[in-house]
Formats: C-alpha cells, sequence, structure tokens
C-alpha cells in the first residue's frame, strides 16, 4: 500500500509558533488532507476533509482536529 503523504501534492503551508501546517492534495483518489505538525511535541495530526472545506480547515484546523474519531486522526510522533 502508498503512503497517501508520499503520493500528495502540497497545495499550501504555514508555519508558526511552533506548528506547521499543510494542505495537502492527493491526485490518486482527489482526497484533501491537513496537516498539523508541532514541532515541539512532535505530535502530528492528519485531518481529512471535504474538498469544499479545504480552505476553512487549512485556515482553522484545530476546530477540524475536533471533529468525531473518524474524521480526524491523530498520528505519534515522527521519525
Amino acid at each position: 500500500m502508498t503512503n497517501s503523504l508520499n503520493t500528495s501534492r502540497e497545495l499550501d503551508a504555514r508555519r508558526g509558533d511552533g506548528l506547521d501546517i499543510r494542505l495537502l492534495w492527493n491526485p490518486a483518489d482527489d482526497a484533501v488532507t491537513v496537516t498539523v505538525a508541532d514541532v515541539r511535541t512532535e505530535e502530528l495530526f492528519i485531518i481529512p476533509v471535504a474538498s469544499h472545506e479545504a480552505l476553512e480547515a487549512f485556515a482553522h484546523p484545530f476546530r477540524y482536529a475536533g471533529a468525531p474519531v473518524d474524521h480526524a486522526i491523530v498520528a505519534g510522533g515522527w521519525t
């Protein structure tokens, strides 16, 4: 199975206050995700979003990270 983050295209990115936030689109399945990496705690949030919510989720990722479990994925530390 191919890792969807490796095949995704970065549409936008921003950094600030120890957070690295990226808006990604996977052309293989047309999926849109927002990732939030906290460099201080080494936590990574991967938030699948509907395409019509992509810019709003990118602007306010923590609003979407609080969505039901089937909407947001929390990954442990990265390597």
